[in-house]
């Protein structure tokens, strides 16, 4: 039994190892595209070789492919009929919807309805909507309307230009540029200063405003009692003298002003590097200014506004 088994097994192996090799290797005689080389030769030897000529197998040939394409025809006319059907049912909506009964049924009617309801109210009272509405007909049926069309002319009169709309946006809603500490303190310190100058204007109109005054209200002078020339000119000299010690006054206070003024702005704008720094810087000016506090706060102290009087107090 083995024996057998083995010579079984044995053909089955070699009738494997044939199909594989012809697999592999195809016969050269084969053609699958082209059929006139798939026939079968006809030689000159042959005595069938007279009665079939190459102009009948290409008849018989033509009349195979023009069968095939009669039947490919016909049914790419039935898919094209198919096609056009199921585009038709595309999108169309059926116009009498199933009924559905009991409780559900008349929720879903109401709800239908209402919004039916509200379509046909914002199509008649919104012209946007009804327009897109018509807009959207119109590109399905592939109609044209004119009044869908809108005129740009109307438009650029009745309304203002993006670029005007722009400018006026920006001006309204435009950021400030974010001030630093020193212009800060530069602006302040102009308009300190601005309102010093016109408040000394104001102070020298009204003291001109007093001294023309009194030029002009002179007392009423008795004619038996006569003045002397040196006693006028004593007093045109005094009220010269009076003068000048008011503007000195004014200059005086300017001075100050300015130089208060000049302190703070340097203090602001002052950079340190470190606080050791910082604290030292204000250490000093604190003891500065506690001095002059003093200086000028004593009970017994010199005037020193007014050089004149010193030089004076010196002859003296």
């Amino acid at each position: 039994m083995k024996f057998f088994l083995r010579k079984r097994k044995k053909t089955q192996k070699v009738k494997n190892s044939e199909e594989k090799y012809e697999d592999r290797n195809p016969n050269h005689w084969t053609y699958n595209n082209d059929p006139m080389l798939n026939m079968d030769p006809i030689f000159t030897d042959d005595p069938n070789a007279k009665k079939i000529s190459i102009e009948d197998i290409t008849r018989q040939l033509n009349k195979k492919h023009l069968e095939a394409e009669d039947n490919s025809d016909s049914e790419n006319v039935l898919i094209k009929e198919k096609l056009k059907n199921i585009k038709k049912n595309i999108g169309q909506a059926d116009n009498q919807p199933k009924k559905t009964e009991g409780v559900l049924g008349s929720i879903i009617d109401n709800a239908r309805k209402n919004t039916q309801s509200i379509q046909n109210h914002i199509l008649e009272t919104d012209p946007v909507i009804a327009k897109l509405q018509k807009i959207e007909e119109l590109r399905k049926s592939g109609g044209v309307d004119a009044d869908l069309y809108t005129d740009v002319e109307k438009i650029k009169n009745n309304t203002i230009s993006y670029s005007q709309r722009a400018k006026e946006f920006l001006e309204q809603n435009s950021m400030k540029p974010v001030e630093s500490e020193l212009e800060r303190v530069r602006r302040l310190s102009q308009r300190v200063q601005n309102e010093r100058e016109e408040l000394n204007k104001q102070n020298k109109v009204k003291s001109n405003s007093k001294v023309s005054k009194e030029k002009e209200v002179e007392p009423k002078r008795n004619i038996f009692l006569a003045v002397s020339k040196s006693q006028m000119q004593n007093n045109s000299i005094k009220d010269e003298v009076k003068q000048k010690l008011l503007k000195l006054k004014e200059i005086k206070f300017q001075n100050i002003e300015d130089e208060v003024e000049k302190t703070i702005q340097e203090i602001d704008s002052k950079i340190f590097y470190n606080e050791s720094m910082k604290e030292e810087f204000f250490e000093e000016k604190l003891k500065e200014f506690d001095k002059l506090l003093k200086e000028n706060t004593k009970p017994n102290r010199k005037p020193e506004l007014i050089k004149p009087r010193r030089l004076q107090n010196k002859k003296k």
